[in-house]
């Protein structure tokens, strides 16, 4: 998840689960500066482009936002108006490019395109993350996309073992492989009951939480006692561990094709079990890659 070192390239999605890793041959890709640890590496890169921009002639303006593109009679954006408190203008380009992120921070437009998050889910974002950039896109013809499409997550590893435990819903079923991407999990268990599941773990596999968004919340000597313990209809968790782990014994996972390296056991001495509650405890980011403007095209008559 974090390199203590300074590695700057890392796998870090789902190279393991499939299809994915049957169509394609995994790559490590960039996501952080290479600096020790998780932090300082957005204060390197930028004041290494404060240190180049000083020795240039660009003109700097701080406190200063774009409001609408401008655009020519033929529809061609020709520059941007700006504001800075209550002095306006405009800057003439041959180009504009719009790099402003998400609209995370935007009630209205998060209510509006993603209704399934709710309101009790903490968003991480900046501040600027409030849709300007694709309300500015589309101001000058392009179209919305993706834009129900949201980066949701619960992380329930580290540590790495408890990929190999199993996660059912209210109904005492597995709904996704485990070894999934953190994102790609949570995504599932919004669609989930109640939008929440439960992360079963057995002595071989169990450990203290390291990601404090599913915290432990019980144990049970059984799995007959857990099932009872956590309200799910009567059979579903006996059911369901005891066909996973007759198939993972052999390396197998027919429902959702977990990695074998990765399946492990969950049972039948299951002991504990975490709860990524997504209408409470999640993290929810709605990334950039997710949704994004395409130029429209104009419709033949």
């Amino acid at each position: 998840m974090i390199q203590p070192g300074t590695e700057g390239l890392m796998f870090t999605g789902n190279e393991k689960v499939w299809p994915f890793r049957e169509q394609a041959t995994p790559a490590p890709r960039g996501h952080k500066v290479p600096r020790p640890g998780d932090t300082g590496g957005g204060g390197l890169v930028l004041d290494l482009l404060a240190a180049r921009l000083a020795e240039t002639d660009a003109e700097v303006r701080f406190e200063t936002g774009a409001t609408n593109l401008v655009q020519d009679a033929s529809g061609a954006v020709v520059g941007i108006a700006w504001r800075r408190f209550e002095e306006t203008g405009v800057v003439r380009a041959a180009s504009v490019v719009i790099a402003a992120g998400g609209f995370v921070m935007n009630p209205d437009m998060v209510a509006a395109h993603t209704p399934s998050l709710g309101a009790k889910l903490f968003t991480l974002g900046s501040t600027y993350d409030d849709g300007l950039g694709l309300r500015l896109g589309r101001s000058a013809g392009a179209a919305w996309e993706h834009m129900d499409e949201a980066f949701i997550t619960a992380p329930f590893y580290p540590p790495g073992d408890f990929v190999k435990g199993i996660v059912v819903n209210k109904e005492g079923r597995r709904f996704v492989a485990e070894d999934s991407y953190h994102s790609r999990t949570s995504y599932n268990v919004m669609k989930q009951t109640d939008s929440a599941a439960y992360l079963i773990l057995d002595s071989a596999h169990m450990a203290e939480p390291a990601m404090p968004l599913c915290p432990l919340v019980d144990g049970w000597e059984t799995v007959p006692e857990m099932e009872a313990g956590l309200g799910l209809p009567p059979g579903s968790l006996v059911e369901t561990p005891a066909s996973y782990n007759e198939h993972a014994a052999r390396g197998e996972d027919p429902d959702f094709h977990k990695h074998p390296r990765l399946a492990g056991t969950a049972g039948p001495g299951a002991v504990g079990r975490l709860r990524p509650d997504t209408r409470h405890r999640a993290l929810c980011r709605l990334h950039p890659r997710r949704h994004g403007l395409r130029r429209r095209r104009p419709r033949a008559h």
